[in-house]
């Protein structure tokens, strides 16, 4: 009990009020700030409770008037569909193919023009070709023609027009 009379209890009381006031208005300045920005998000969300809907709605009422090209179906013609075949021609600016004969003998088959057969495959018309051939001693044969077919699979080449040797 002779410490509650003491001198130095109330410098403690006081320096405890001291501290408490500064405490208190600490907290009421961050009170004030926490308040200031909990007012702020809550006008944000607020905001993008309206913005996000109205987007989506924009979103999707675009998609569905979007003028759409896939649902639509036309007849072709007949001069389309005679279009449509020669696009599918697989042709060939300045073809050369290699390879070896029956005899280990390596020739070359050149050509302006080849354009694979719409019925076979491995049928190729071809347009100023010229075939090299290396015989076993060395020298080299060339044939030239106007045209020709060249069968891929069979390695044989059929000139015509204006064949020379």
């Amino acid at each position: 009990m002779a410490m509650e009379n003491s001198p130095e209890s109330p410098k403690i009381t006081t320096l405890d009020k001291a501290a408490h006031e500064r405490l208190e208005r600490l907290s009421r300045y961050a009170g004030d700030k926490q308040s200031a920005h909990s007012t702020a998000y809550s006008n944000f969300i607020r905001k993008l409770r309206l913005i996000l809907p109205l987007v989506a709605v924009i979103i999707i009422a675009a998609l569905l008037t979007w003028p759409s090209q896939d649902n639509e179906i036309s007849v072709l013609k007949e001069e389309q569909k005679e279009a449509l075949k020669t696009i599918r021609k697989n042709e060939l600016t300045n073809p050369k193919f290699q390879s070896v004969d029956d005899k280990n003998q390596p020739y070359t088959i050149t050509a302006d023009k080849a354009v694979q057969d719409e019925k076979n495959d491995d049928l190729l018309m071809l347009e100023n070709p010229v075939g090299d051939l290396q015989l076993s001693g060395g020298n080299w044969v060339a044939i030239k023609a106007a045209s020709g077919e060249y069968w891929q699979k069979l390695e044989k080449l059929y000139l015509k027009e204006n064949v020379r040797l």
